[in-house]
Parts: C-alpha cells; sequence; structure tokens
C-alpha cells in the first residue's frame, strides 16, 4: 500500500511529464505547420521557424539556471541535514537533475530539428 506522500509525489511527477509531452507535441505541430513544400517561402514559415529556434534556446538557459538554483538548495540542505533526512534530500537532488536533463533534451532536441530545416 503506497502511503498519501508517495501518491502525491507520483501525481506530481505525472503532471510534470504530461506537460512535457504537451510542449514537445506543441513545437513539433507548430514544426509542421511551419514547413513548406515551396521553393520560396513565406516570411511568416521563416519568422515562426527562427521563433521556435529562439524559444528554444530560451528554454533550455531557464532550465539550466534554474537546475543551478534548485540543484545548489538540495546540496545545501543535504549538507546541513541530519543524517536520517540526508537520503530524502539526496533524492530530492537526484530528481531535480533528472528532471533537468529530461527537458534540456527537449529543447536540444528541437534546436536540432530546426537546424536540420534552416532555422
Amino acid at each position: 500500500m503506497k502511503s498519501k506522500k508517495n501518491g502525491k509525489r507520483e501525481n506530481r511527477w505525472l503532471k510534470c511529464i504530461q506537460q512535457i509531452r504537451r510542449a514537445g507535441i506543441l513545437l513539433m505541430g507548430m514544426l509542421l505547420v511551419s514547413t513548406s513544400a515551396y521553393a520560396s517561402e513565406p516570411a511568416i514559415v521563416t519568422g515562426t521557424r527562427t521563433l521556435l529556434a529562439w524559444a528554444a534556446g530560451i528554454c533550455t538557459s531557464f532550465v539550466s539556471a534554474f537546475t543551478i538554483f534548485k540543484g545548489s538548495v538540495a546540496v545545501y540542505k543535504y549538507m546541513n541535514a541530519q543524517p536520517e533526512e540526508k537520503p530524502k534530500y539526496k533524492k530530492e537532488a537526484t530528481e531535480i537533475l533528472i528532471a533537468a536533463v529530461v527537458i534540456a533534451t527537449l529543447g536540444s532536441t528541437i534546436t536540432f530539428i530546426l537546424a536540420k530545416y534552416g532555422a
């Protein structure tokens, strides 16, 4: 039987994963809409690609800054915690790192795909 705390944590991670999937689907959909079969592309297509590349870069920057901040807070808590609380803070730091890697990978993948299309 799962405790209430574990259920809330799993629920929080499920919501986070759902948001990541939705963002990825939205960005991929925008990329598909912005690709043109014509030799000369309208300005809106070029602008959309540029905007997506810019947004992916900003997303990666924010994720990096957030990870550094939250990771340093988690490490600080870990260093100052009682021995019985240390595993909790170590797990928190690990979860932050994993989430950051997943989100940064998504942003980098979008940037890579846009670079293939010339954005």
